[in-house]
């Protein structure tokens, strides 16, 4: 079983246990006196899970699934139950499920061979290359040369050996979905080198076509 898996379906088992708890419990009179209890163990849960993992992680966002089930099935208990003990084991249930899977999340996106569908995922890639076609086009307007299509680091370099800032090659981050990807927000990561293309022209003409390839 890969890890990607395990974590899916500790989600998934997660809320069948606490669903079928609810069921097995089930008391819904006087429910609105239970509500700002259940309100506080919910928002205790996602703010205070979502501040630590905040402080490790770089996507805060993508912790969100992580923490937002086991603070719902918590809510979900207190508000229709009067037992106990069920509310006690299933908050102590919450807080090591909610801890259990940010930990794990954040192994498997920050140390593992896993990224998330993160919106700025190709953002880097896109403003480093905007970057170099700003210097590009301050070049143009000095000398506005041809250069035949290639490699912008073999074309290039020697000419903007002075501009600082230049990039010629990034690491691209490729996510593949995966089955469970729509719910836990994983995805099977592949890094890949790619090189800054020039596709030949004059400099004003051809700087906006340059695009990142892999040789």
């Amino acid at each position: 079983m890969t890890p990607d898996t395990i974590h899916a379906l500790v989600l998934i088992l997660t809320v069948l246990f606490f669903l079928i708890m609810a069921w097995k419990y089930r008391n819904w009179n006087g429910f609105l006196k239970r509500l700002p209890l259940a309100s506080f163990a919910f928002a205790f849960i996602f703010i205070v899970f979502g501040l630590i993992f905040t402080c490790f992680c770089a996507d805060e966002n993508s912790s969100i699934i992580q923490r937002l089930i086991p603070a719902g099935c918590l809510f979900l208990i207190i508000l229709g139950t009067e037992n106990k003990k069920a509310k006690i084991v299933s908050a102590i249930l919450s807080v090591l499920i909610a801890a259990f899977l940010s930990w794990y999340f954040n192994y498997l996106v920050y140390d593992s061979n896993y990224t998330t569908s993160s919106k700025s995922r190709h953002r880097i890639g896109h403003r480093i290359l905007m970057n170099n076609k700003e210097r590009l086009i301050k070049l143009s307007t000095a000398a506005d040369k041809s250069y035949p299509s290639g490699w912008a680091e073999e074309l290039f370099k020697e000419a903007l050996d002075a501009e600082a800032g230049m990039t010629y090659r990034i690491t691209r981050t490729d996510a593949y979905r995966l089955w469970h990807s729509f719910f836990t927000d994983l995805y099977l990561k592949s890094q890949i080198t790619v090189y800054l293309w020039y596709p030949g022209g004059r400099l004003s003409e051809a700087v906006d076509k340059m695009e990142w390839r892999e040789k």
